[in-house]
């Protein structure tokens, strides 16, 4: 689960009230109603919520509100992927009780019309994130967050074709996908060798134990990446001839 912070400030000098948030839901993050800080929170529209902030927000004055989005998984472009934005969508002018004119924004519910908006992220400093100056040609009343999310799938196909005969030397590909958007190193494999086969070291797996293999990738992988390795076995001649149907398992040990 994944809680933002949500402030709203008051630069000019006019007392704002009925004051409207929206909060657009990426792919990769889901809102539950039932969650602890999302009392008050609506789903305005597929991928919009909705919050009124009570009371009078004074000159020079803000406030907060919390909500709580559920963190997923997302296949899509990871770039955007897990990115949320919040934006003042309206306030009613204390002075004339009609819908406040912000001088230097555009309060709506469209999330692509706002100028800036980058998030911070990796280290990368957007000049556009967490600002309510307009710096950079940032629209203030709209602000990002986008969290670092660590996924890493794995998938192994038997790449020789049979039939199979004992003695033969099979070959599997083992490919690492990064379904995050953070890179990933320092990666190991490891694959489980029933009985019926045998291995020798090879493409850089080796036996660490019985029937236990590793493969340690001192490489990264990037987001929307695919590392592949292969690695060739022995198939033996047991008693129980079923083994020839029978398929390594791998999985990651650390990464």
């Amino acid at each position: 689960m994944v809680t933002y912070e949500i402030e709203v400030y008051n630069q000019g000098n006019v007392a704002a009230s009925n004051i409207q948030i929206a909060d657009y839901i990426p792919c990769g993050l889901q809102f539950n109603p039932a969650l602890l800080n999302n009392g008050g929170w609506s789903l305005a529209a597929p991928g919009r919520l909705s919050r009124n902030i009570p009371g009078v927000l004074n000159p020079g004055s803000s406030t907060t509100v919390l909500l709580d989005l559920v963190a997923v998984e997302c296949y899509t472009n990871p770039a955007t992927a897990w990115t949320n934005y919040s934006e003042i969508t309206l306030a009613t002018d204390e002075t004339t009780g009609n819908q406040g004119n912000d001088i230097d924004s555009d309060p709506d519910t469209n999330n692509g019309n706002d100028s800036g908006g980058v998030p911070d992220f990796n280290g990368n400093i957007s000049g556009t994130d967490n600002t309510i100056n307009n710096e950079n040609g940032d629209e203030d009343d709209h602000d990002p967050h986008q969290i670092q999310v660590f996924d890493l799938a794995l998938q192994k196909v038997l790449t020789t074709g049979g039939p199979y005969n004992y003695g033969q030397l099979l070959t599997f590909t083992v490919e690492v996908f990064n379904q995050g958007n953070v890179t990933a190193e320092n990666i190991v494999i490891s694959d489980y060798l029933p009985d019926g086969y045998s291995f020798v070291n090879n493409n850089g797996w080796t036996s660490v134990g019985p029937g236990l293999l590793q493969k340690h990738s001192s490489g990264t992988i990037g987001t929307e990446c695919i590392s592949a390795i292969d690695f060739r076995t022995y198939v033996d001649n047991g008693n129980d001839r079923s083994i020839l149907g029978q398929l390594c398992r791998s999985e990651f040990v650390g990464g």
